[in-house]
């Protein structure tokens, strides 16, 4: 939800410069009536609120937590022993 205000805040600030948590939503998000920053707020409150996009990135953090859970786990190996003498 945070993200996605962001975007929309960020869209009005910098406009296709600004770096985004979702560039692929940007086109559906919501925009400011006008850049004064209780229609910034308003817009990007909107866009929290936005019910479609809660299951579809709920549903692709869960892949993407997966696959990240895959990799890390094929990437586990035995550490050498340090020993214990620290001095």
């Amino acid at each position: 939800m945070a993200a996605r205000a962001h975007d929309v805040a960020a869209l009005s600030i910098k406009g296709s410069s600004a770096i985004l948590n979702f560039p692929e939503l940007a086109h559906s998000l919501p925009r400011p009536v006008s850049l004064a920053p209780r229609d910034v707020q308003a817009a990007a409150t909107k866009a929290a609120q936005m019910d479609k996009f809660n299951s579809a990135s709920s549903s692709l953090s869960s892949l993407v937590s997966a696959m990240d859970l895959s990799e890390k786990l094929s990437e586990i190996v035995e550490l050498p022993s340090l020993g214990t003498s620290y001095l």
